[in-house]
């Protein structure tokens, strides 16, 4: 237990506190911030907020960790991907920025919310990308990435086809 009137703050920098079981010295300058760049990895995809399990008849062959590319459909554009930096001494304490290239210019600053969601996303090319601090709140350069494309309504690809057959014919 500590006393309120058992404190002292020393000519160098350092403090004292007095106790029921002694005095504690310590230097508030050797207190680091950790530098810490914690692993982000990609734990969740859900298509119209229906969890996609990894399987031989999914659009996930593996877990959405190793998948480098998603190549969804466009009735599946529609979309949320959840999160996670693994730094476990304060895992509340993690702050999450994320965006998706193609389509936002700028990162989304999030709090700790681990979930980043997409909905009518056009046909094209697009990169999500992830960061977050540490347990400390230092941003750290731990950008983890994944291409997704949207691919093309097969009823317009086909109109596309005609109109340069025609096109070609005239």
């Amino acid at each position: 237990r500590f006393s309120e009137a058992a404190s002292a703050y020393l000519s160098m920098g350092g403090m004292l506190f007095g106790s029921n079981t002694g005095i504690f010295s310590f230097n508030p300058d050797s207190i680091k911030k950790s530098n810490y760049i914690p692993a982000i990895v990609l734990s969740k995809l859900l298509i119209a907020n229906q969890d996609v399990m990894p399987g031989d008849k999914s659009i996930l062959k593996q877990t959405l960790d190793d998948v480098k590319e998603l190549r969804l459909s466009h009735k599946e554009n529609i979309f949320s991907i959840s999160f996670a930096a693994l730094d476990y001494s304060a895992p509340s304490e993690i702050q999450y920025a994320y965006m998706l290239e193609g389509f936002e210019k700028n990162w989304n600053y999030v709090g700790n919310q681990r979930l980043a969601t997409y909905t009518n996303l056009p046909k094209g090319h697009y990169v999500f990308k992830v960061r977050s601090t540490n347990s400390d709140g230092v941003w750290t350069s731990n950008i983890r990435s994944l291409d997704i494309e949207i691919l093309p309504h097969f009823g317009r690809l086909l109109c596309l086809i005609y109109f340069m057959y025609f096109l070609l014919l005239v």
